[in-house]
Parts: C-alpha cells; structure tokens; sequence
C-alpha cells in the first residue's frame, strides 16, 4: 500500500494485495482513500461492494479489521522507512 496524507489528514493512495486467496484484493490494485485523526484511521477501498476498514496507528504500521462476507478481515500494513 502507498498512501499520503495532507495537513487535514486526509489520505490517498492505492494498494496492493500480497495475501492468498479468497482475498477480495488478489490480483488487483485498488485506490484507497480515507482519514487520519490522532492514532485513528479510516480507509476505503475502492472496490465493489466497497470496503472501509477502522483501524489504528501503531509502531512500525496500521492495523485494523471489518466487517465482511460474515466473517472479519483483519488488516495489517508495515510502515516502508
């Protein structure tokens, strides 16, 4: 995932799957778009149905989860350096 965020905090970029399947990313690159407040962070991914996943600034990258297919995909991104 590459992502930038402005002095607002609002964040875009595009992202990557490097997951197995069943990975509703595999095989795609999709825009991400989204929000940073304090730790907190939000990001949509543009793909459909859409995909918002809340999560937090931790060290070293973001973590977060939601809601899908009855299940929860958790997610988890390093911080490039």
């Amino acid at each position: 995932m590459t992502i930038k965020d402005n002095a607002e905090g609002i964040i875009n970029g595009t992202y990557r799957s490097t997951s197995l399947k069943p990975d509703p990313f595999y095989g795609k690159i999709v825009t991400v778009t989204g929000a940073v407040n304090g730790t907190n962070i939000r990001l949509s991914f543009g793909i459909v149905p859409s995909l918002t996943v809340l999560g937090q600034l931790v060290k070293g990258g973001i973590t977060g989860s939601t809601p899908y297919n009855g299940g929860t995909l958790e997610f988890a991104a390093a911080l490039a350096h």
